[in-house]
């Protein structure tokens, strides 16, 4: 019975992989590589002799340098004060630097808009102070400057995390007998501290390089047209089948599983910069008053400009009238009750609030299952599915959302039954199932951790006693993991319900909004859809905020393995 039950959840699970997840990909593949039936690299050629192209690709991996350059010059000075000196409001202002993580950037993008734009809050205050005479064209002269500023400030904060772990498992008596030899601080960091945390930073580093390179909603709003992401999102509402969009799919795709692999290594060969048992732990000075002097105006400063957006999406929401004024004339709540009878809004919600169910629903039964298998059979099938569980933390959702927009469209379902294709073909399908793929891992780590805790000898005396696999399941297993389903799936629904590429792109009439597709219509009104899509914006904000309190307080420090593959 137990040989049976493990063989046909390995099938269901293996199908699901193969439908979801090997055929998208696969598709892309074909499209790019197969050119009228051959085999041709011809669609490579052709995409780096479009202009365009060539432009948007160059754009990307600047965008992406800049960025990752931004945080890293914010993160490390940031990780070597947190981790080497102890000051009043230290845990305070950890948590508030971390408040960038709960707010999607695509999301931000709006109440920047409304701070930089030529007649925005910046330029008014500029003005009325007399430091400008003209208003400044922050985003229309430089729409890739917005961009870099909001992916620098939500993106920092995983490379300061990052870097807080790698600091504080070096081992200080490497960096004190070097001082001791004579060596100055300066060349002791240097020499010692940062090679050690070099393959960290790496690992985190190419995490903010590759969100960055494929990040589409930030900027859509900013209007950036030149950019890969934006150049496949186009091609792929527009149903385009040409070569040439797969062939720019798949150097996104090629080069982040590289970037990605990269990282992993960096992360293996991290061991070095451990500390060995019996070391002692890193030793916090306090902050002298010449120190505190600057270091507490620079934290506030910068804890100012990552909570702006925040502050900045907030106004928006409840603003009612705010035209040429640095601060909105009227406040009202009323655009938070609009949100249940405008019909691009309700629709979005409720349309989020359906597919993030169900896509969770679907990552919990097969995140147990895989967990199950992985933990109790170690068995190299389970091995196998537990890597294609995480390699979605590695597939950027634009390239998810273009293998299945064109794949469950192609003509090569032509020959199955109608319901079947209109199945594969339904927005609300693809939708589900591309948010469960995507927000898998998380329910996977989370099981995965939680099953390690539970002691095999008590699922063993059930079965002695008679009880059947399911019963032990039912009446075991799954009540003492429901403190890390629960922290996992909320985790993947609050995820799912904030999902921008996949939702941009598999969404193509009203009637299928999710929230981020709505939020993107919304923009386009200049009545007050900022508005209605900026208290969508906040509802998305406060439900992630909430999970990751509850999956914080549940799984503790363990939180930050659901993350990793």
């Amino acid at each position: 019975m137990l040989v049976r039950g493990r063989t046909v959840w390995t099938f269901v699970i293996a199908a699901f992989f193969a439908v979801f997840l090997v055929f998208p990909v696969g598709h892309v593949l074909a499209g790019a590589f197969v050119v009228d039936g051959k085999p041709s690299l011809d669609a490579f050629v052709l995409a780096f002799q479009n202009p365009v192209l060539v432009e948007s690709i160059r754009n990307s991996f600047a965008v992406s340098g800049v960025v990752t350059l931004a945080c890293t010059l914010l993160a490390f000075p940031l990780a070597l004060l947190f981790v080497n000196r102890e000051f009043r409001g230290k845990g305070l202002f950890q948590a508030l630097l971390l408040g960038a993580l709960v707010l999607p950037p695509f999301v931000a993008s709006i109440g920047f808009r409304q701070l930089f734009a030529r007649f925005g809050s910046v330029n008014l205050a500029l003005l009325e102070l007399g430091w400008i005479d003209q208003p400044i064209d922050f985003l229309g002269a430089h729409p890739l400057a917005g961009v870099i500023a909001l992916e620098t400030l939500h993106l920092f904060p995983i490379l300061f995390l990052n870097l807080l772990a790698t600091l504080a498992n070096v081992d200080p008596s490497l960096a004190e007998a070097a001082s001791s030899s004579g060596a100055s601080r300066l060349r002791t960091f240097f020499k010692i501290t940062f090679p050690l945390v070099l393959p960290g930073w790496f690992a985190g580093a190419i995490v903010v390089f590759i969100f960055a390179l494929t990040d589409l909603g930030t900027p859509i709003v900013f209007d950036a047209r030149n950019l890969v992401a934006v150049q496949i999102f186009e091609r792929a509402s527009e149903g385009s089948r040409e070569p040439v969009a797969y062939a720019l799919v798949v150097l996104v795709l090629v080069l982040t599983l590289v970037l990605f692999g990269l990282g992993r290594f960096a992360v293996a060969r991290h061991s070095g910069a451990q500390a060995s048992k019996g070391t002692i732990a890193v030793r916090s000075r306090p902050l002298s008053r010449a120190q505190a002097a600057w270091v507490y105006p620079l934290l506030v400063l910068l804890v100012i400009a990552t909570l702006l957006p925040h502050l900045s999406i907030l106004l928006v929401s409840i603003s009612d009238q705010w035209f040429f004024t640095a601060l909105p004339q009227d406040i009202t709540a009323r655009h938070f009750g609009r949100l249940a009878t405008d019909p691009i809004a309700y629709l979005g919600v409720k349309n989020s609030l359906i597919y993030a169910s169900l896509s969770t629903l679907v990552d919990l039964v097969l995140g147990v299952a895989i967990a199950w298998l992985s933990v109790r059979t170690k068995s190299k099938s389970a091995f196998v599915l537990d890597a294609m569980a995480m390699l979605p933390l590695a597939l950027p959702g634009i390239v998810l959302a273009f293998g299945y927009a064109n794949g469950f469209t192609s003509p090569m379902w032509d020959g199955l039954p109608g319901p079947v294709r209109a199945f594969f073909a339904s927005p609300t399908v693809m939708l589900v199932f591309g948010y469960a793929v995507r927000r898998l891992p998380y329910v996977v780590r989370a099981a995965d951790a939680g099953l390690r805790q539970i002691p095999t000898a008590l699922e063993e005396a059930a079965s002695n006693l008679g009880a059947s696999r399911t019963s032990v399941l039912r009446t075991i297993t799954v009540p003492m993991l429901l403190g890390n389903l629960l922290a996992g799936g909320l985790l993947a629904f609050s995820f799912a319900m904030l999902e921008v590429s996949e939702s941009l792109i598999l969404a193509p009439t009203k009637d299928d909004y999710p929230i981020a597709k709505a939020i993107y219509q919304l923009l386009g009104d200049l009545s007050d859809g900022p508005q209605l899509a900026s208290a969508m914006g906040v509802v998305g904000m406060a439900l992630l905020l909430y999970a990751l309190i509850v999956a914080g307080r549940l799984l503790g420090k363990s939180l930050g393995e659901l993350f990793r593959a």
